[in-house]
């Protein structure tokens, strides 16, 4: 199994994407997902150190799943060009950097 099957797989079991940042009544941090408003996690305190950062990390996940997926199927696009000559060296070098960052 890839970790691109095991995104397609968590995004089909798990909350929908996007998500959003919120802050209840007694400080605590949650995401939740915009299409249910179901809380996604709990991160802490507002004003934590680090809690905003992290929030606003956390949330860009669904997207960067999304951005993760859209990347494989370029390289398969492109893996195809390769097989019949016709991919410029430096989009080969991309992919092996690629290839390396998906093990």
């Amino acid at each position: 199994m890839t970790i691109f099957d095991d995104i397609r797989k968590d995004r089909e079991e798990g909350s929908p994407g996007n998500w959003f940042k919120s802050v209840d009544g007694c400080g605590f941090v949650f995401l939740s997902s915009e299409k249910t408003c179901k809380p996604v996690c709990e991160v802490g305190p507002e004003g934590e150190l680090g809690v905003g950062v992290d929030t606003d990390r956390i949330a860009r996940v669904p997207q960067l799943e999304a951005i993760a997926l859209a990347a494989e199927e370029l390289k398969k696009a492109i893996d195809y060009c390769d097989n019949h000559g016709v991919v410029p060296a430096e989009i080969c070098d991309a992919l092996d950097k690629f290839d390396e960052v998906c093990k």
